[in-house]
């Protein structure tokens, strides 16, 4: 039951910060042009400032298998959910609502993908207080669940990797990871 009230007091602050903005929005002071300035804001500087100073300030996992399994399990759970979806939605796609290939594709990628930042980052958090190698390893994590969106994702969607496929895969937040890992692993 306290794991429980841990988890409650994680995800309300999340939950409360969503309901704000949306309650902004309804109000108007909030536009659609401040929408994506603040998308941009926060994707583009203020998170991946976020990853690179916990990571800097935490314990990493040792050795090559502490930083290298975590991308690697990203990858295969992200993978192992679209398999998952898949073969849910190719004898029940139509008798759920969905009728089309497309409709199909785009279920295995929604249903496929899971939350691996927003939730989990204030939950690891909460739940595991200190400098532990514990939001390291889950940033290490995400980067294999953004290899297999922009790979595995974007094959799903659209049949075939577009002529700049790699682009999605070196985002802000994966340039931030890299850039810890560099930083740690160079001593500097």
């Amino acid at each position: 039951m306290q794991q429980w009230w841990t988890m409650m007091s994680a995800l309300v602050p999340v939950f409360g910060v969503i309901f704000a903005g949306v309650l902004a929005r309804k109000l108007n002071w909030l536009t659609e042009e401040a929408d994506r300035t603040l998308v941009h804001l926060t994707v583009r500087l203020l998170f991946p400032c976020f990853i690179i100073m916990q990571m800097n300030k935490s314990e990493w996992p040792t050795g090559v298998t502490g930083i290298g399994w975590p991308p690697v399990m990203g990858f295969g759970l992200t993978a192992l959910g679209f398999l998952v979806c898949w073969a849910f939605v190719r004898p029940f796609g139509k008798s759920i609502g969905l009728p089309t290939p497309a409709h199909q594709r785009t279920f295995i990628l929604c249903a496929g993908m899971f939350n691996y930042g927003y939730i989990p980052i204030p939950l690891m958090q909460q739940l595991y207080p200190g400098k532990g190698p514990e939001l390291p390893t889950l940033f290490l994590h995400n980067v294999g669940v953004d290899v297999a969106m922009w790979t595995l994702g974007m094959l799903i969607l659209a049949g075939k990797l577009g002529k700049r496929w790699w682009v999605g895969i070196f985002n802000p937040v994966m340039i931030a990871i890299l850039i810890s890992v560099a930083v740690r692993f160079s001593g500097a």
